[in-house]
């Protein structure tokens, strides 16, 4: 770890986060808007890879949105059956105050989509990313149906935290009560499944349901990422070639 990285937590909460929101317009194409041909109708629901997920540091450290980046990959390889390794803390941990510059600061979505896409990030390179709209359920769904992942920034309140189990029997939904008003800060997380009863998303070394009324007062920021494996693969063996997905996908 560098000399000049501070590693203390954003809040005092069980987990940490370190989403930085950014206020500006999306910084990539719309995936429905990018598309050249239409997007077929998504099945009724997804089902998550079954796996471990590795906490990549999270409960110490506001790197949620590198987590992410690794919840992608590992989602990715496991689509289409290849091999996936964790880096190791260590090497997380000075990825991440490389991008942040020493300080345990947190990050944008897009200062990790950027170099993961141009210069790479634990040796892989996404082949390409797009935005989406936090409301449209069904680009949302398709999204996380040919690609395998959504990439989301949230407006966290404490109380999810609460709600977060280890085990995956945790659910983000509402309580109608000030709880709900009570917002720790932004973390980012990875749905990479859909059901009638919402989104399930990795964080924190697991996953956790979250309801679709949660789903639009949180979400703020939405993309959908090509995983490097899918690039090497030449597909995301659920019916999708790399030549038809590149027609969904914006040029970045």
């Amino acid at each position: 770890m560098p000399k000049t990285a501070v590693k203390t937590p954003l809040v005092e909460l069980p987990y940490a986060m370190g989403l930085i929101h950014d206020l500006s317009a999306p910084q990539a194409v719309s995936l429905g808007a990018a598309a050249e041909q239409p997007i077929p109708a998504p099945p009724a629901s997804v089902a998550a890879p079954n796996t471990e997920w590795p906490m990549v540091l999270n409960d110490e450290i506001g790197d949620c949105t590198l987590a992410g980046e690794i919840h992608v990959e590992q989602a990715g390889a496991l689509i289409v059956d290849e091999p996936w390794e964790y880096p190791g803390d260590s090497v997380v941990e000075t990825e991440y105050f490389d991008l942040t510059g020493g300080a345990d600061t947190g990050l944008l979505l897009t200062q990790v989509l950027q170099p993961w896409h141009t210069t790479g990030l634990f040796g892989a390179k996404n082949g390409g990313f797009a935005s989406v709209h936090p409301y449209d359920t069904t680009l949302l769904k398709q999204a996380i149906w040919i690609f395998g992942n959504l990439y989301i920034g949230v407006n966290l309140p404490a109380i999810a935290q609460q709600q977060f189990k280890p085990d995956g029997s945790g659910v983000w939904e509402l309580t109608n009560t000030p709880a709900d008003y009570d917002i720790a800060g932004g973390h980012c997380v990875v749905p990479v499944a859909y059901s009638i009863d919402g989104v399930r998303a990795v964080t924190w070394g697991g996953t956790v349901l979250i309801t679709w009324a949660w789903w639009f007062m949180y979400v703020s920021q939405v993309y959908t990422v090509v995983p490097s494996r899918f690039v090497e693969k030449g597909g995301d063996s659920r019916g999708f070639n790399l030549a038809t997905i590149n027609h969904y996908l914006p040029r970045v």
